[in-house]
């Protein structure tokens, strides 16, 4: 959105330069964030008999984020709220499944096979949501957006665009004419009980094999936790 964005309601309004709105990026940032990650899994395979197998294991992962912005007091005054830290975290994904095998009257290919299992699953969080908290501290070199709406949105005079990009509106015209642009902070940041989106899952299935055709049957379950959202703290 470097130059601008107009917006119309029908084709009738694009034909005679009546915009609906016109938003701009005023001031860009420029934004570089880093994160580290480091995991670690162990598993090991117990077969207990000819019929049954057990598999288990952890995975052992953590999270660091960087490039935080500067740390915001009036922010943190109004609404509880640090800039300048991002969540870190190290967390231990247990798993365990097991393999049971009923073997056939010919001593062939096991006749009935269940399988199930339980684990912990983790998932990064999204890069996207610390450039979007980079870009938005609410200081200084906070990213700026035009918005002009209905009436306050300039005429588009495209030629005039195409010949000198200066030309491109910085500001919204006011009902009477060219009015003053406001611009409202926007602060971005993150909860302190913040945690990477995670899930407990588990399943269990059936295979049976009738001669030559094998039937199978699968139930699975899953619970998500530390899904992510936006919340408007005014």
């Amino acid at each position: 959105n470097r130059y601008g964005t107009f917006t119309f309601n029908s084709l009738a309004d694009l034909e005679a330069g009546l915009p609906s709105t016109y938003t701009r990026t005023l001031a860009p940032t420029i934004r570089a964030t880093d994160q580290t990650t480091l995991a670690l899994y162990l598993s090991d395979s117990w077969r207990t008999s000819d019929a049954l197998q057990l598999t288990y294991g952890f995975r052992a992962e953590g999270a660091r984020y960087g490039g935080a912005p500067e740390r915001n007091q009036t922010v943190e005054s109004a609404f509880g709220l640090r800039t300048d830290q991002w969540p870190s975290e190290f967390r231990i994904s247990p798993r365990v499944g097991f393999s049971w095998f009923l073997r056939s009257a010919d001593n062939g290919p096991a006749a009935l096979v269940v399988r199930g299992g339980v684990g912990l699953f983790r998932s990064p969080a999204a890069t996207s949501l610390f450039s979007a908290a980079q870009a938005a501290p609410g200081l200084g070199q906070t990213e700026s957006q035009l918005v002009c709406v209905g009436a306050n949105a300039p005429i588009p005079d495209w030629r005039a665009y195409a010949q000198d990009p200066a030309s491109i509106p910085t500001s919204c015209l006011g009902v009477g004419g060219p009015g003053p642009t406001t611009r409202a902070a926007t602060v971005t940041g993150f909860d302190e009980n913040f945690t990477s989106p995670r899930a407990i899952r588990t399943s269990l299935g059936v295979q049976r094999r009738i001669g030559l055709i094998n039937f199978g049957a699968e139930f699975s379950y899953s619970v998500g936790k530390g899904q992510f959202g936006g919340r408007d703290l005014n």
